[in-house]
Formats: C-alpha cells, sequence, structure tokens
C-alpha cells in the first residue's frame, strides 16, 4: 500500500470511531406500527394510565432500529422504527405495501382468504389435501359411498304378503305377552 492509500484508511478508521463515540444510542427502543396507528411501546404505569413516549425518530440513525438480527425485523421507514414482518405499509422492506386483503406474513404480502399456508392469519396452516376458502380451511371431499350389498325387492311375492298380514301378532296384541 502506498502512503497515501495508508494514510486515508487511517483517517477513515478514526472518523468512524470518533463517530460511534459522538452517537448517543438510546437503551429503549419505541417501535411505531403504521398497520393500526397504535404506538406499541406504549406501557401502563403505576397509576393505570398510560405513558405515551414519542416513537424513535431514526432518520439520522437508522441503526437504532436493529436489534442484530439477519434479516432485519425492525427497519427506519420515514422516521420511524417499523416491524417488516408483519406491518402492510412497510411488508419486508420500507414502501412495500401490501394489496386490500393481503397481509404482511414474515416478510411476504399473501392473501389469507386462498393462502393454505396463511389461512385466515398468519401462520395458520391447512392440513394436507384442504383448501383455504375465505379465510377457512374448507373440509375434505367426502369419499365416494360403497355400492350396495343387494338391490332391495321390489315387491312382496304374495304368498308372503298374506303370512306377513295374517301374523297372530297383529290380530291379536295381547298373544306377545
Amino acid at each position: 500500500m502506498t502512503l497515501q492509500a495508508q494514510s486515508l484508511a487511517f483517517v477513515t478508521l478514526v472518523l468512524l470511531l470518533l463517530l460511534v463515540m459522538i452517537i448517543k444510542i438510546e437503551g429503549k427502543l419505541l417501535v411505531y406500527d403504521y398497520g393500526n396507528d397504535i404506538n406499541v411501546s406504549e406501557v401502563n404505569d403505576e397509576e393505570g394510565g398510560v405513558n405515551k413516549a414519542a416513537p424513535v425518530k431514526c432518520r439520522n440513525r437508522p441503526f437504532a432500529c436493529s436489534k442484530g438480527e439477519f434479516p432485519p425485523r425492525f427497519m427506519c421507514c420515514k422516521n420511524h422504527c417499523v416491524d417488516v414482518t408483519s406491518n402492510t405499509s412497510n411488508c419486508g422492506l420500507c414502501g412495500i405495501r401490501c394489496r386490500f386483503n393481503f397481509k404482511c406474513c414474515n416478510y411476504l404480502c399473501v392473501n389469507t382468504n386462498i393462502n393454505p399456508l396463511n389461512c385466515g392469519r398468519c401462520g395458520r396452516v391447512c392440513p394436507f389435501g384442504r383448501l383455504c376458502l375465505f379465510g377457512l380451511c374448507a373440509f375434505q371431499e367426502p369419499s365416494p359411498l360403497p355400492p350396495p350389498l343387494t338391490e332391495p325387492p321390489t315387491s312382496m311375492p304374495h304368498q308372503n304378503a298374506s303370512q306377513v298380514l295374517n301374523h297372530q301378532y297383529l290380530k291379536d296384541p295381547s298373544a306377545m305377552e
């Protein structure tokens, strides 16, 4: 390496170290979810009220949302930390918006009305061979009925009909005792 490249590398390293030391990283992350406009970091305080802290402003510090995961679950989108695994306005990456009746499931926009791996909600899997219809796992198609074993008689022979009608139990109910 030339002397100029070495000095450039040294200056870059020093600037990075100074930048890390200057930036104050707060330990408490406040996550804002655009999907339902509720600050998910709101915590009840001792008096029973809700502590509404302001969400983290991450525009100049996009790494403030990261927890060291790969792929990152939280990203800085429009100056707010957002969960990109389930946010319908930022699904997978910032700005990727899921269409109507699609939900963000594990970084992907899926139609939970027909997807058998996410039927009705994220993570609900239909049993093998069943379809997902209107967000519900459909029943299996019934198996066809077995054929009848014997054909039922269409009419009784005349001699048997007279025996049945003239049976002693039909004539005298007291004979059954």
